[in-house]
């Protein structure tokens, strides 16, 4: 059963609340064939890296009724206000205007990889149900890339771009207010660095592609963590 949210909340609700987050499993249940038997893992993303937790098929229910939960307290405490960025308070994961642009300036003049061409055909190709994937191992120039591209905008789309920094203990719930606030604001080209750091993000990922995506927003994910990638697509 589903807890009531009440705005009449005392300081000892939220402690026993918060307590009980803390204590349940992140993460999302897959379901796998391997040799032609069925096994369940729990998996999610720690350190950047997708984690994973074999299951006895008689422990699914409870780890998903403990997953879920967790999930329904997270909504909760938010609509506490806990845990919550006030909406004038500045974020510093999210980098627009000028900030933006001192940041793209760094690689000013930089050679380009050759799958460079491939993110600015993302960017100016008609909007659809789509997200654009960078990956590879640390210092490959994944974030370079990134830089280059919000160069190469115009004026009028570099009004309309932002870059966000995923922080490890953010998740897809964080990160859908982010983008909910810069859509409004008329933000269309996002691009998000470190996006597998999110906690919850295999179990989610869709959120770009079909939520943000048919709303006009381009944006495009980079990682570290291909697995993560292949889960998230699968």
């Amino acid at each position: 059963m589903k807890a009531k949210i009440s705005k009449n909340v005392t300081g000892r609700e939220i402690e026993r609340y918060r307590e009980e987050f803390a204590k349940l499993p992140i993460g999302s249940i897959s379901r796998k064939t391997i040799a032609g038997k069925v096994r369940y893992y729990r998996q999610w993303v720690e350190d950047g890296r997708t984690r994973s937790e074999y299951l006895k098929e008689s422990e699914v229910d409870g780890v998903r009724r403990q997953i879920e939960r967790r999930r329904e307290l997270a909504k909760i405490l938010r609509a506490w206000g806990v845990g919550k960025r006030s909406s004038s308070m500045r974020d510093p994961a999210v980098k627009t205007g000028r900030e933006l642009s001192d940041w793209a300036d760094f690689v000013s003049g930089w050679d380009f990889r050759d799958v460079f061409p491939d993110i600015l055909k993302f960017l100016r190709w008609p909007a659809e149900s789509k997200v654009l994937i960078v990956f590879g191992i640390r210092r490959t120039g994944k974030t370079t890339m990134l830089q280059q591209a919000v160069r190469a905008l115009t004026r009028e789309e570099f009004a309309k771009a932002a870059y966000i920094k995923v922080r490890t203990g953010d998740t897809l719930e964080t990160m859908d207010d982010r983008l909910s606030r810069l859509h409004r604001r008329g933000f269309r080209y996002v691009f998000i660095d470190e996006v597998t750091l999110l906690d919850d993000f295999i179990d989610g990922a869709s959120l770009f592609s079909d939520v943000y995506a048919p709303m006009g927003m381009k944006t495009v994910l980079s990682g570290t963590d291909s697995l993560g990638f292949r889960m998230s697509i699968d």
